[in-house]
């Protein structure tokens, strides 16, 4: 298991007020694979180095390219990356749920590591995209992914629309517990 370098949330802000305006190539071009002001977890596993935060960087990329980076996504596409992207967080971050619950842990990805995608993916770079929160641009798909798809050989979250996966992942009680959103995403899709 690896643990991510943490954004603290002060650090975070003060990055999200310099991507301004900035267009996302330029965005990708200051994006990096370590940030002076990261922490990480006290215990637990190995430090995810450079080399892991760059692959999962460019897994991330080919997938927003195939589908059209950094031209404006339309909604076929972005909900095609959030089910790509989805899985290649939950597969290749090999995190641990306490470290994936870190906020600073995602605002370290959309704010130092991947800015260009979180920005293309909601391009009105609001805050609670880019800052680690449940509706950060890549948290909420990791989160997606191991609570609908472990142990789910149908790949759930890739076949829930956007509503009716927020329907589930916002409600603390159902996605708790992936046995009760798994078969709440499983009755929805067979009625659908």
């Amino acid at each position: 298991m690896l643990v991510y370098p943490r954004l603290p949330r002060p650090t975070a802000e003060t990055l999200i007020d310099e991507l301004g305006t900035a267009t996302l190539r330029d965005l990708r071009d200051r994006s990096s694979s370590g940030h002076p002001g990261v922490t990480f977890a006290a215990t637990g596993g190995s430090r995810a180095d450079e080399a892991e935060i760059r692959g999962l960087q460019g897994e991330l990329r080919a997938i927003a390219e195939r589908l059209g980076w950094p031209q404006d996504p339309g909604t076929s596409e972005r909900l095609e990356f959030d089910r790509r992207a989805a899985t290649a967080l939950v597969d290749g971050m090999e995190i641990v749920p306490a470290d994936a619950a870190e906020p600073g842990v995602w605002a370290f990805l959309c704010c130092v590591a991947v800015p260009d995608l979180a920005c293309w993916r909601f391009p009105g770079r609001t805050r609670e995209r880019l800052l680690g929160g449940p509706r950060n641009a890549l948290r909420r798909l990791w989160w997606r992914a191991y609570v609908l798809d472990r142990g789910s050989r149908e790949g759930l979250s890739g076949r829930l629309g956007e509503d009716e996966t927020v329907q589930i992942m916002e409600r603390p009680t159902l996605a708790g517990n992936p046995r009760v959103a798994t078969t709440l995403a499983d009755a929805h899709l067979r009625r659908a």
